[in-house]
């Protein structure tokens, strides 16, 4: 038998109304509180929706069709509304004996079952908190926000908690992700001041790692750059993976879309290439015409590159190129008036022919003054160990990224705006719940 359902009722809303009318009535003329209605208002509806939906569980939580009812309980829970109690049938948990998985226990309170209720939380309420906790820029700062916008009020350390659960959540969705194809977007609209011009459809692969500030128990025994070889911050690896099919005017692709995954992970390299492998298959690896690997040169990288993407085409970031022939130009000790010159040439060398071309400058021009430095030649050693991934002009031609710009910004927007301000510092793995959190939200496939 299906519970009566309540009705709707608005006393609050009409006490808010009444006063307005009495204010009218005294001042004759428009009331001087209008500045505030519309909060009052807002704050009456709440509170009237708040009593409904109390109303509307605690109707559903008398009935438990199906099971064995033993008596009610009462519990407060956090909903969208704010905090409601909440009176449901308990029904004692049978063992499931003969039905997969083996030995899992019924829920014993129907309710929270049909409400998805987490500690306490319904998903509208999880989802409200997780978001003010990860875009704040603390978790007192996220509570405050929470506060400020929602009818939400919880402590800090609750608000903690409960990010931290959805972090960790997030960071188990891209370990077991969903088969997720997006079909192609459409072009960008050509403009009188802006060309566009088609390109094979290529997902593009970028990963980068970044150092986050944490904590001396996480930290204890890990190597690092201090003058003491000790470490103070602990590195949270991130991935993007994407599409494109169209060019801009300079040649350069333009992303499609809402088309962007972001990843996020603590862990070492080869089980961060395991994970990437894996959320590029649930993203069209196998089907994909094309596939471009873009990283800063790093070793961990290419190695990724070379065993998880077997087939994709390998290019290492320009301007970490750009830097390394800087330092490069020191080591020849050029005059300060040619220096500035020299880097340009061989800058501009780089772009429109690649590494080989300028390895054979190098030592064709400043062959002897290389030889007698051990720092020159440590630089010139990184072009020569990274000639193929290095053919920028290949790659220009063929429509292809150059640069990791966009891993480069999600470092930023998804680990360094939350987790590396003055003053941090994280556990290692709290941190990567945090930022996942931010990357499932950028991939647009969060979930609380």
């Amino acid at each position: 038998m299906l519970p009566v359902l309540p009705r709707p009722e608005t006393f609050r809303v009409q006490e808010v109304l009444l006063d307005l009318a009495r204010d009218c009535a005294q001042e004759k003329r428009l009331p001087s509180a209008l500045a505030g209605l519309d909060q009052r208002l807002l704050n009456a509806a709440i509170e009237d929706a708040r009593q409904l939906l109390q109303a509307l569980l605690c109707s559903f939580g008398e009935h438990a069709p199906e099971h064995s009812v033993h008596d009610c309980r009462r519990r407060n829970m956090l909903t969208a509304c704010g905090w409601v109690e909440v009176s449901r049938v308990y029904c004692p948990p049978r063992i499931r004996r003969h039905k997969s998985p083996p030995g899992q226990a019924v829920c014993a309170f129907p309710l929270d079952r049909s409400l998805a209720l987490e500690h306490g939380a319904t998903p509208a309420a999880r989802d409200a908190v997780a978001r003010c906790a990860a875009l704040c820029g603390s978790f007192a700062e996220g509570r405050e926000m929470l506060v400020r916008l929602t009818p939400l009020s919880i402590s800090t350390s609750t608000l903690r908690a409960m990010a931290l659960r959805a972090g960790q959540k997030a960071l188990n969705r891209q370990e077991n992700p969903v088969l997720d194809l997006r079909p192609p977007k459409p072009g960008p609209l050509a403009t009188t001041s802006r060309q566009v011009f088609p390109t094979p459809r290529t997902m593009y692969i970028m990963m980068d790692g970044t150092g986050v500030p944490c904590t001396k128990t996480d930290t204890e025994g890990v190597a690092g750059r201090s003058p003491d070889g000790s470490a103070g911050k602990r590195e949270i690896k991130v991935g993007i993976i994407g599409f494109y099919s169209w060019l801009d005017q300079l040649e350069r692709p333009i992303p499609e879309p809402g088309s962007t995954t972001h990843v996020i992970s603590a862990a070492e390299a080869t089980d961060f290439g395991i994970l990437m492998r894996r959320v590029a298959n649930s993203r069209g690896y196998g089907s994909a015409p094309r596939v471009q690997i873009v990283g800063d040169g790093a070793d961990w990288i290419a190695n990724i590159a070379r065993l998880a993407f077997p087939d994709a085409i390998f290019t290492a970031d320009f301007y970490h190129a750009c830097e390394h022939l800087h330092a490069l130009c020191l080591e020849l000790h050029f005059s300060a008036d040619t220096i500035h010159q020299e880097y340009r040439q061989l800058k501009g060398l780089l772009f429109r022919h690649g590494a080989l071309a300028l390895i054979r400058r190098l030592n064709n021009t400043y062959g002897h003054t290389l030889r007698n430095s051990a720092a020159a030649l440590k630089e010139l050693a990184y072009f020569e160990k990274r000639t193929l991934a290095m053919r920028y002009t290949l790659f220009r031609k063929h429509g292809l990224y150059i640069a990791s710009g966009n891993v480069e910004a999600a470092c930023r927007t998804d680990v360094a705006r939350r987790c590396k301000q003055a003053g941090m510092h994280w556990r290692h793995q709290n941190a990567a719940r945090i930022c996942a959190i931010l990357a499932s939200l950028r991939s647009l496939s969060f979930a609380a």
